[in-house]
């Protein structure tokens, strides 16, 4: 009876350790598995943008704009039965933290990213391009961006075509012939007044002196002197910062009495506030984008826009909830494949965004419609006849 009980613990003993060995290789797969499929069951967009720094403004608007995209996708239930998750990392408007950043999404293996900026996004651009990830830039209006190779996409207006369409109309509409030039010292600013400066002049026109400033400058005053001594019937305004504002607000004050003509920058809201006082019959590039628009899609994005921010969103805002609207649909006709979502990128046709019917062209610059707009007592209005 004795041998008979110890067989039997022998034999319960020794199924026990077979069930434990079997729970302890089966259950770590399982989880594994049941980790793998709930990361599997989240598609990640990744985002860099400046949030902090001397263009976190603008950074706010735009992670505004991104949170009610994804209110919206995430809504729907998100790309087919997925939640999609964005994932924003802080570039401060610096490169080296703009490719930090990059680095740690790519360590996600995300396969398509927004970036903000134009350091930022020019510093990011060959990188992308090399580890074959999507790059859609944004505020980023550099000459160079695009040229970094077929992954990079700007969602944006070119610095080239907004010069363009803006000497076109200074010229040919509101028959200035003599024009002077306050351009922002960087990349975008020395390309968009250089484009200025080639179109006013083959239409026939002089420019009568070109001066720079930084992006916070405070006194402007002798670059202003320098220029109006000239008598230049207007003046041709691009950059952006605070030293764009004290551009506006400090030619008015030194009593210069000509047209002043701007770009995109004088579209958003923050800058049509800072100089208030001084931005009465002002000209500018900008899109259809209207924030009072009864356009269902423009209506509903501007109405949550105020809801949950108590402020009018600009182009700004527009443009970065079209370029993570862009990003999402290419994932959900792409299958979250690089190769897939870049085919759909190349071959987009007339997508309906907030600024317009969008596509890209072979070398990934958007096209979409470019206006003048002209600031009259407080209220902006379209006055070009067509789009450029």
């Amino acid at each position: 009876m004795k041998n008979l009980m110890n067989f039997r613990f022998a034999f319960f003993a020794i199924v026990l350790l077979i069930i434990a060995c079997g729970l302890y290789i089966v259950l770590p797969r399982y989880s594994q598995t049941n980790k793998q499929e709930r990361k599997d069951s989240v598609i990640k967009i990744g985002a860099i943008v400046f949030l902090t720094g001397n263009q976190s403004t603008l950074g706010s608007e735009v992670n505004n704009a991104f949170n009610i995209a994804m209110e919206d996708i995430n809504k729907k239930g998100g790309l087919n039965g997925k939640k999609v998750q964005l994932i924003v990392e802080d570039s401060k408007d610096l490169p080296k933290d703009g490719i930090m950043a990059f680095n740690k999404l790519v360590m996600d293996k995300i396969p398509i990213i927004i970036t903000t900026g134009d350091v930022v996004s020019l510093s990011i651009a060959p990188i992308a391009n090399k580890d074959s990830v999507i790059l859609l830039t944004t505020i980023a209006a550099g000459s160079e961006i695009t040229q970094n190779g077929e992954w990079v996409y700007r969602v944006w207006i070119q610095a080239e075509r907004q010069a363009k369409a803006i000497a076109d109309y200074t010229f040919q509409n509101l028959k200035i012939k003599k024009s002077a030039i306050l351009f922002i010292n960087n990349d975008y600013g020395i390309t968009s007044s250089n484009i200025f400066k080639r179109i006013f002049t083959q239409f026939g026109g002089t420019i009568t002196g070109m001066d720079s400033y930084s992006i916070e400058q405070k006194d402007i005053k002798n670059q202003i002197i320098k220029l109006i001594q000239n008598k230049p019937e207007a003046i041709f305004v691009t950059g952006f910062g605070m030293g764009y504002a004290n551009c506006i607000r400090q030619l008015r004050s030194m009593n210069y009495k000509g047209l002043i003509v701007t770009d995109n920058t004088f579209s958003i809201p923050f800058f049509q506030e800072q100089t208030k006082s001084a931005n009465e019959g002002i000209y500018f590039t900008s899109t259809l984008f209207d924030e009072n628009s009864m356009d269902s899609i423009s209506y509903n994005f501007s109405k949550k826009y105020f809801e949950n921010y108590n402020m009018k969103p600009s182009f700004v805002g527009a443009f970065a909830y079209d370029a993570l609207n862009l990003a999402i649909h290419c994932i959900e006709q792409g299958e979250y494949n690089n190769i897939k979502m870049k085919y759909v990128l190349n071959n987009l046709n007339n997508y309906k965004g907030l600024i317009g019917n969008i596509k890209f062209n072979k070398t990934g610059e958007i096209d979409f419609p470019l206006v003048i707009k002209k600031m009259e007592k407080g209220i902006v209005r379209i006055v070009s006849d067509n789009a450029y």
